[in-house]
């Protein structure tokens, strides 16, 4: 009898884990709310050959942060998804889960940044949202103009941002950054973090409550599949693209690198698979409940 109550319980628990990791995601609807449109102070300088990526490049350099974070969430189950990038810190990404306020996550414009035009920065953002949160390319791509002027909006507003986020959003790159939010401003997009907010939910993942003593050294590198990822070599620049036909006849395409698994649906906090799967999670239950009731006859 212990030990079916304790079958029962078990699966008790897994069901409603199920559930629980299904939250906390993009909260597209509060960006579009609380967005109005804005101008941009741009490079207008030319580039060298060497500085010119085409846009599928740019857009890789997104869609490598965004692998990082969905394969250390979904596959290792790392409460504290964490991406450095490859050259590190360059461009990085974070994933801060919500507890009392909402979690987001973070994309770190580093000191070696060179993107300085909003259309390149839209690619990676966008790239970014097609990998860590499964849109599709076109959804990505108007989503991407949002939280740019999203964040343009609340340029600095750290009052804000401490009334409506998780303190952590200001810890997991401290001593990297200088600003948090999209100047106007080219000239200081540098040492930036882009906040991508999070869906308000009760928390799903309960991680440790501190990111600052992350270091180099610290940071769990993942195996096989984000190792690929991160490995993958950069190319010099992210300031401005051309056409695919473009680039020059040495530049290849990055070999494919297995999916990791996809994260949950964006606006619906509990995906259709989920809910199928924690459906027969609960006949499964029923099913040992009967036996139990015909065990005691």
């Amino acid at each position: 009898m212990k030990k079916l109550l304790g079958v029962l319980s078990l699966a008790a628990i897994f069901t409603f884990n199920l559930f629980g990791q299904e939250i906390n995601r993009f909260d597209e609807d509060f960006v579009k709310e609380n967005t109005s449109t804005t101008t941009y102070n741009e490079w207008t300088g030319s580039y060298a050959p060497s500085e010119i990526n085409t846009a599928s490049q740019i857009m890789d350099i997104g869609r490598r942060l965004g692998k990082g974070i969905s394969y250390q969430e979904k596959v290792q189950n790392d409460p504290n998804p964490y991406n450095k990038g490859n050259p590190a810190y360059k461009y990085s990404s974070a994933r801060i889960y919500g507890k009392t306020k909402r979690g987001a996550d973070l994309l770190l414009i580093g000191s070696t940044a060179t993107v300085d035009t909003i259309k390149c920065l839209k690619m990676i953002i966008r790239g970014y949202l097609e990998t860590a949160f499964s849109y599709n390319p076109e959804e990505a791509k108007i989503l991407a103009e949002k939280i740019c002027y999203w964040n343009t909006n609340n340029f600095e507003n750290l009052e804000y941002f401490d009334s409506v986020f998780e303190s952590d959003i200001k810890k997991v790159f401290e001593g990297r950054y200088k600003r948090i939010g999209l100047s106007s401003s080219y000239q200081e997009w540098k040492e930036s973090i882009l906040i991508i907010p999070h869906e308000f939910t009760a928390p799903a993942v309960s991680g440790s409550d501190s990111y600052t003593e992350l270091s180099d050294s610290a940071i769990n590198e993942t195996p096989s599949v984000y190792e690929d990822m991160n490995n993958e070599t950069e190319t010099s620049g992210s300031s401005s693209y051309e056409s695919e036909e473009s680039v020059k006849p040495s530049y290849q395409e990055a070999a494919p690198v297995r999916e990791p698994v996809k994260i949950a649906t964006r606006k619906s906090p509990i995906s259709s698979t989920v809910i199928l799967i924690s459906v027969l999670g609960l006949l499964v239950i029923a099913g040992l409940v009967i036996i139990f009731i015909k065990l005691l006859k």
